[in-house]
């Protein structure tokens, strides 16, 4: 989230994809928190121009776009070449809890300091839009930051603005379109295939399609749902492992 505090509202404006991005780390010192950025990160790096920010004193930086910590690759590949594979340690286990999955919020930290309710008013969530388009433009903020969190840099939000991208954001995966889903199904739902190679995408989903309807809550698909499937289509090797992780990217609070 990009986050926006005026002394009453909080904003915190979430990206508009699962992908989150477009995003790059900008840095003279390519190290992770655990690890140093793979040579597949570094490949693809490239060299601003000093004048670009302009709190680095006319100096380039590398400009690096940001993955899952190992370049091209994502989680399918622990299960495809093993936890303890040098593919598996340069993957970042922070990056399967995607903000997006928690969308946009809006709290009165006045009335109510402990966030306890989220504010769903489109009139003022377009007033904190715009105040975090402008004080991102005077924070030298990188352009493609508005793309990835899905505001413009060049006009006012509106409150139509703020209903369509909502929309967009809550649409369901495309299996069990008929099926009412909640945002921690939605959710786990997409983590869960991020583990599956892209060769058995077509494969998993229709046989997620017949497992999901027996395990529905309140008729519902939910988290638990999904949860409830991963024996059936995940290697029993991996099948606590992967429980663990969509359970922490089924989290919507």
């Amino acid at each position: 989230h990009v986050n926006i505090f005026d002394g009453k509202y909080i904003y915190m404006k979430s990206p508009v994809s699962e992908e989150n991005k477009p995003l790059f780390e900008y840095t003279l010192i390519p190290t992770h928190m655990r690890n140093l950025f793979s040579p597949e990160e570094i490949k693809s790096a490239t060299l601003t121009s000093g004048d670009q920010f302009a709190f680095t004193k006319g100096c380039p930086l590398l400009k690096i776009e940001k993955g899952n910590g190992n370049g091209s690759r994502d989680f399918s590949d622990i299960l495809i070449n093993g936890k303890d594979s040098a593919d598996a340690k340069h993957i970042d286990n922070n990056s399967m809890v995607n903000s997006v999955n928690f969308g946009d919020k809006l709290f009165d930290m006045v009335s109510d300091p402990k966030q306890t309710t989220d504010i769903k008013d489109p009139a003022l969530e377009a007033v904190m839009a715009n105040k975090l388009i402008e004080a991102m433009k005077e924070n030298d903020c990188p352009t493609e930051q508005f793309v990835r969190i899905g505001l413009p840099s060049d006009r006012t939000v509106t409150a139509e603005d703020i209903l369509a991208q909502r929309n967009r954001m809550e649409q369901t995966p495309d299996i069990l379109e008929s099926f009412e889903w909640t945002r921690g199904g939605i959710n786990t739902y997409r983590a869960l295939m991020r583990f599956v190679p892209k060769y058995s995408h077509i494969q998993v989903g229709e046989k997620l399609s017949e497992l999901i309807p027996n395990n529905l809550v309140s008729g519902k698909i939910t988290a638990a749902s999904i949860q409830k499937t991963v024996p059936e289509v995940i290697d029993q090797e991996y099948v606590d492992m992967v429980q663990y992780f969509i359970g922490l990217s089924g989290r919507t609070e």
